[in-house]
């Protein structure tokens, strides 16, 4: 059985209509969303910066 409480922490950046927007997530769950920015680069630091 997978022990569900190691689970991976992550993140995403995608491209939408209105700019790149991010997600972050780790075991417990969606812990940060990006709203839309004008790069990439721009929603990866922000991300970035707030993981811990």
């Amino acid at each position: 059985m997978e022990n569900t409480s190691q689970a991976t922490a992550g993140h995403a950046v995608f491209e939408t209509v209105i700019g790149f927007m991010g997600i972050a997530w780790s075991g417990a769950g969606l812990t940060r969303l990006c709203l839309p920015q004008r790069n990439r680069d721009a929603v990866e630091r922000r991300l970035l910066r707030h993981a811990g």
